[in-house]
């Protein structure tokens, strides 16, 4: 059996709901240790008063729903869901997470792509979907979501540093909608969108970003992200190496892709021929 909880919470072979349903999950967020019946007691009921025996008939029900009861065992510490690498994909993602960045720190960096490649594969949407704002799951739900936004801030500067726009737009345009305020993240994004040849899609990249951080945040993108902007705006109209753009981090990468592309920017609106002077 296998559950999956980077997205709603979704078990193989099994349809589990309601409190169930809340039950594996705060089960599942600390899989492979048990958890006292005092945390699961204010987990599922909050202030509310449940019983021993009241927990005991859910746990019975999980039991039954699952099919599996060595699955879910008692010990004397709690209850434990007995769900491992192969079994539970939040812990399959921890072990390639880390295998990626020990990968890029010893500089195996088409290993490091291919690891937070496969480990950004396993997400289907928010971590623990609609029940991630429930208390116990908020700080769990929190932590795989952090992490997953630093796998791929690492995986498209490893694109981008290997002169691969394209991956890195396709992966940020998907996400667009939902992506946080992020600097890291929109950065990216216009950067790519530049070296691509469409910095007409980066600046409507920036213009997304100020407004996503100003609905989430009531504030403005920072200076550094404010002068990649202007950057581009430099640089869109004269992308040659005798004038080379007004910011470094867009200086930097145009610089790696061959010199033909970087004298002709595409457009949305059509190719536009670029012109010295």
């Amino acid at each position: 059996m296998r559950f999956s909880v980077l997205g709603p919470l979704t078990v193989t072979g099994a349809s589990v709901a309601g409190m169930q349903r809340l039950l594996l999950a705060v089960l599942l967020s600390r899989a492979g240790t048990p958890v006292p019946d005092a945390f699961l007691l204010r987990a599922l009921w909050g202030e509310e008063e449940a019983s021993a025996g009241t927990l005991r008939w859910h746990v019975h029900r999980l039991r039954r729903l699952l099919g599996e009861p060595a699955l879910l065992r008692r010990t004397d510490a709690g209850y434990l869901v007995d769900a491992g690498v192969d079994e539970l994909d939040a812990a399959k993602f921890a072990v390639l997470y880390r295998a990626a960045l020990d990968a890029r720190a010893a500089t195996a960096t088409a290993r490091a792509a291919g690891l937070f490649t496969a480990a950004l594969g396993l997400w289907r949407g928010d971590a623990y979907g609609d029940l991630a704002t429930v208390p116990a799951l908020r700080a769990v739900a929190a932590r795989l979501e952090e992490q997953r936004m630093r796998a791929l801030e690492c995986l498209n500067q490893i694109d981008l540093a290997r002169g691969r726009p394209e991956p890195v737009v396709a992966r940020l345009r998907e996400l667009a909608p939902s992506l946080p305020p992020r600097e890291q993240l929109w950065r990216q994004l216009m950067l790519a969108e530049c070296a691509a040849g469409r910095p007409v899609d980066a600046l409507a990249a920036f213009a997304m970003a100020c407004e996503r951080f100003r609905e989430e945040l009531g504030a403005d993108p920072s200076p550094s992200l404010r002068d990649l902007h202007r950057g581009i705006l430099c640089a869109a109209p004269m992308a040659t190496t005798a004038v080379p753009p007004a910011h470094p981090d867009l200086s930097a990468l145009l610089g790696t892709y061959p010199r033909e592309r970087s004298r002709r920017l595409r457009w949305t609106g059509g190719e536009r021929p670029v012109t010295n002077g």
